[in-house]
């Protein structure tokens, strides 16, 4: 890299080594035609260490989140959930420069959801 020849070998910013992500889901459609559907989903994902800088002096820790959501069908095309997010409630790091910045901690929300119009 003619431009900046220090920055040759060196780890690209925010991008750590190694990435992991994994979901699981369950759906209980119930009868044929019943609303008693439920839906149930774990997510999580893993970041080994990245750096917040080109040069590479500014580390981030690695860390882990899960997510979790639990809906229920309410009639067709509308369903209410529950959603979770970061329910490890670990305070990861996300970026240090010009200061340092943490992810969100645990966060909870509830809500219906309604689908407009046909599939």
């Amino acid at each position: 890299y003619p431009a900046s020849a220090s920055l040759v070998g060196l780890r690209v910013p925010q991008v750590p080594r190694h990435d992991f992500t994994f979901q699981v889901r369950y759906s209980n459609p119930g009868a044929a035609n019943s609303l008693a559907r439920f839906n149930v989903g774990i997510q999580g994902r893993a970041e080994s260490a990245a750096y917040d800088d080109d040069v590479n002096t500014l580390r981030l820790d690695p860390y882990f989140t899960l997510d979790a959501i639990v809906s229920r069908n309410l009639a067709p095309g509308a369903e209410v959930f529950v959603a979770a997010e970061n329910l490890t409630n670990q305070r990861y790091q996300v970026a240090l420069s010009p200061a340092p910045n943490l992810g969100p901690p645990i966060l909870v929300r509830v809500g219906v959801r309604w689908q407009l119009g046909s599939r």
